[in-house]
């Protein structure tokens, strides 16, 4: 998932995009195809405020305790 929401929202610098290759069987020919995904760049930054969860579409955010 890669919207980009919860990385725009995070002023705690917690997710950062990274590129992530993937193999669209659709597609006949052997172009690589690359997504953008959300990744924890920094948990320790984390202020557990879940701002990042309250705007996810996907509800793609799961929060533990520390």
């Amino acid at each position: 998932i890669g919207c980009g929401r919860c990385f725009k929202v995070c002023g705690q610098s917690v997710m950062s995009p990274i590129d992530k290759p993937y193999d669209d069987d659709d597609d006949d020919d052997d172009e690589e195809c690359i997504t953008t995904v959300m990744s924890v760049a920094d948990a320790g930054n984390c202020i557990g405020c879940e701002a990042c969860a309250k705007v996810c579409a996907k509800k793609a955010h799961t929060h533990i305790a520390a």
